[in-house]
């Protein structure tokens, strides 16, 4: 038994291959329609033939089998790629005419007709060759059949040889013509199936890709925390991401169709419409700030970056953003504004000079700011300065280290005093105590003082002093030396007495542990290991341990002495315990005030009560009401302030009002409400100028707006009364329907709630009447 094994068909990768490979398929096509021509015209020749007599039906069944065995072996062909049968038709029409040819001389024309037929299937299934080979196998034949089995009758034959001879050229000739507009369709219709074949090969990657990137957006829009979102020409929404319902409370299926510019914030809508106009004309993306309402009515600040999507075959046809959240951001900004405003305050009020420098991407220190006090010690406009660096602003100071002094108090952050920086650069002269500290990372501020006068007086001091070994002993500061390896001492002031409670005699020659001033050991190691580093030491600020065990505090400058060859320290200590103290007591001084402030409102409050006379601790139980709602609500503590002062005061504006009429017992007339219904624009007249109580106005002035619109004094509705004004509307109208008054008895509990229920949507607030039934209804 032997083993076949099919070697796989190498594919077409070759263009050429593929053109012969798509040829040949066409080909064939053609050919079979041709063969059945070719089946049909010569079996309907036989049939009239045999009819006319020229032919038996003896003849006419070999006749059928032949173009029987043509159409099988054509079709083997075809379908299952059979080479060699292609020759079987061409070879089964020859053989046929020989027979034909062989038996009869009478049938010679049917068999030239049969050699024509082989010429023409030779040259259609095999080419041009095979047609040549079966037109000279013809003739040849057709003369050796003649010369060999029908001498006599040569003559007789020459016109059938002439048909023969006739039959093959016009044979060759209408095979060749065929072949080559054969040839030109198949090449035409290869092309066109080529093309269109490649066309949509590319459509299918274009629509691949496009999936792909739609998949990819999708699952980017569905997960990613920004908002995204498309709204056509006229701010429709198209399609919004589900971030929208996490952030903002909006389902997005809700808001297709919408249109976007009804949530902005209406202080915002025009420049949000003017941002998206722009983006339109020009196509460059922007970013805007804006405010939208949430779904729970509140708004954030969102911070949105878009641009314009341009249709294939016409104009825009929609806006595609991303949005972030940024209230938090714009929190800290506001905050950021209003602690730099009170910088500058007290800035500005600072009788000492204050000069301001940034270090840019050059290492050049830029003034950049000052503040009035400057301008006056100094006498000169510092608004030029501007700017410029710090040797453009003041040329001299190029003469000494100051400019890298201040250079590396920017970078460094290690502040630095000098206490006799003198100028004198025409305009500009005087001797200064300066003071220079690191506010952040390439930043600084420079404080100073004109000490001119005083430095003249310390220069003639210095001059008496000298006649003197020891003139460090009239310092008023804290003046000692001490060896730096174990802080042993070996010379004190009288300073240092003052300062410390030791004599002279009680430390030399004690170290600075046996005597115990240094409260915390670390302070001195601090010292020791910047002294042995840069050999200088400015402005420590630490705290000391006197000899009656008392601690104060000291601001210590020092530097490396060599004595005999050893190392000591040379530190000047200023006690500044005054001034730390004062500072504490500043600070609770502040505190104290805020008390007094508090204090007042409350003395305020009650004096209102008294005057009204109304039951004791009504503002209090209004307040804690009102406290109880706002955080159920969830206002942060320095809103809780607010309503707190602004609950203490809200019937403030009362105080405006006449006796006659607040006090009267019984009901008010028409003119006596007008005076009455004042009292709210009472308030705010009164408190509008106290900073402290500005945000706690909202109460006296609002309170006694409804709802639907129909209170006074402003006759505000819905949203634009405030939200803390909303809240203690439904407490007063509560805690006064359930006290007693001149005019009529305190109501139950259950008919209070129910005219609170009643009036939601007209006097109150809806959300806010939910939220007081669900703490207070079911409590005693």
């Amino acid at each position: 038994m032997t083993q076949t094994s099919t070697q796989p068909q190498k594919p077409y990768t070759d263009l050429e291959d593929r053109k012969r490979l798509f040829r040949k398929d066409l080909w064939t096509e053609e050919v079979i329609r041709l063969m059945l021509l070719a089946i049909v015209v010569p079996c309907s020749l036989v049939f009239i033939s045999h009819l006319s007599g020229i032919i038996t039906l003896q003849h006419a069944l070999p006749v059928y089998v032949l173009f029987l065995c043509i159409l099988i072996s054509w079709i083997a062909s075809k379908r299952g790629g059979w080479h060699w049968a292609g020759y079987v038709p061409a070879a089964v029409a020859f053989l046929f005419g020989v027979h034909i040819l062989y038996l009869s001389k009478d049938f010679r024309n049917t068999a030239i007709f049969i050699f024509c037929l082989s010429i023409v299937l030779s040259g259609m299934l095999q080419g041009k060759r095979t047609g040549v080979f079966y037109s000279v196998l013809s003739a040849i034949t057709f003369l050796t059949v003649i010369l060999f089995r029908y001498p006599p009758l040569i003559p007789q034959f020459l016109p059938s040889i002439t048909s023969l001879a006739v039959g093959i050229i016009v044979s060759l000739m209408l095979q060749n013509w065929y072949g080559n507009r054969l040839k030109e369709t198949l090449n035409e219709r290869f092309m066109a199936e080529t093309k269109a074949e490649e066309e949509l090969t590319r459509r299918k990657e274009i629509e691949e890709i496009q999936h792909q990137q739609e998949t990819q957006f999708k699952r980017l829009t569905e997960n990613m925390t920004d908002l995204v979102g498309e709204i056509d020409l006229d701010g429709n929404y198209l399609y919004v991401s589900p971030s929208y319902f996490s952030m903002l409370g909006y389902h997005p299926q809700d808001l297709i169709g919408k249109n976007a510019l009804s949530y902005v914030h209406p202080d915002d809508r025009d420049r949000v419409k003017e941002s998206i106009q722009k983006t339109l004309d020009n196509g460059i993306p922007r970013i805007t700030r804006y405010r939208l309402r949430h779904a729970d009515g509140h708004y954030i600040w969102l911070e949105t970056s878009g641009n314009s999507r341009r249709s294939e075959t016409g104009p825009e046809a929609s806006i595609i953003f991303s949005t972030r959240d940024i209230t938090v951001q714009k929190k800290t900004e506001e905050n950021l504004l209003a602690s730099e405003k009170k910088f500058r305050s007290i800035i500005s009020a600072i009788p000492l000079g204050i000069h301001m420098y940034t270090l840019d991407e050059s290492s050049r220190l830029i003034f950049s700011d000052y503040n009035p006090a400057a301008d006056t010690i100094l006498h000169i406009s510092h608004n030029e300065f501007i700017g410029k660096s710090i040797e453009e602003a003041f040329p001299k100071l190029v003469e000494t280290d100051i400019p890298s002094i201040y250079r590396q108090i920017a970078i460094t952050g290690e502040p630095w005093s000098g206490e006799q920086v003198a100028y004198d650069e025409g305009r500009i002269q005087g001797i200064f105590d300066v003071h220079a500290f690191q506010t952040e990372p390439g930043k600084m501020v420079v404080t100073f003082s004109d000490i001119t006068e005083k430095s003249k007086a310390n220069e003639a001091l210095q001059l008496s002093e000298e006649k003197f070994s020891k003139a460090f002993h009239m310092s008023p500061d804290a003046v000692s030396i001490t060896r730096i390896k174990d802080g042993l001492f070996i010379e004190a002031n009288e300073g240092f007495t003052r300062f410390s409670g030791h004599s002279c005699e009680d430390v030399i020659g004690k170290t600075s542990l046996e005597i115990k001033i240094w409260v915390d050991i670390k302070d001195r190691e601090r010292l020791v290991e910047k002294l042995k580093r840069d050999g200088f030491y400015e402005n420590l600020l630490a705290p000391f341990r006197k000899k009656d065990g008392k601690i104060i505090f000291g601001l210590m400058s020092a530097r490396i002495l060599k004595i005999n060859g050893e190392d000591y320290l040379l530190s000047i200590t200023r006690n500044i315990t005054e001034r730390i103290e004062a500072e504490q007591r500043m600070h609770e001084a502040h505190a104290q005030v805020e008390k007094a402030y508090e204090a007042t409102l409350q003395g305020w409050a009650r004096a209102l009560e008294l005057r009204e006379h109304e039951t004791a601790d009504h503002c209090r139980r209004v307040v804690d009401l009102s406290l109880k709602i706002a955080r159920e609500l969830g206002f942060a503590d320095s809103e809780l302030d607010d309503l707190e002062r602004g609950a203490l005061l809200h019937d403030i504006g009362k105080m405006g009002v006449p006796d006659n009429i607040l006090l009267k017992p019984g009901p008010l007339s028409d003119d006596e409400w007008v005076i009455m219904k004042q009292h709210p624009e009472y308030a705010y007249h009164l408190l509008k100028e106290v900073d402290y109580l500005h945000q706690a106005l909202e109460i006296p002035y609002s309170h006694h707006e409804h709802w639907d619109g129909s209170g006074y004094p402003r006759g505000l509705k819905g949203e634009e009364i405030p939200i803390s004004a909303r809240i203690f509307s439904i407490v007063d109208v509560w805690d006064a329907l359930l006290s007693d008054r001149p005019y009529r008895p305190a109501w139950n509990r259950q008919a209070v709630m129910k005219y609170i229920e009643e009036q939601s949507g007209k006097m109150f607030d809806p959300k806010i009447v939910e939220v007081f039934i669900k703490l207070f209804k079911d409590r005693d």
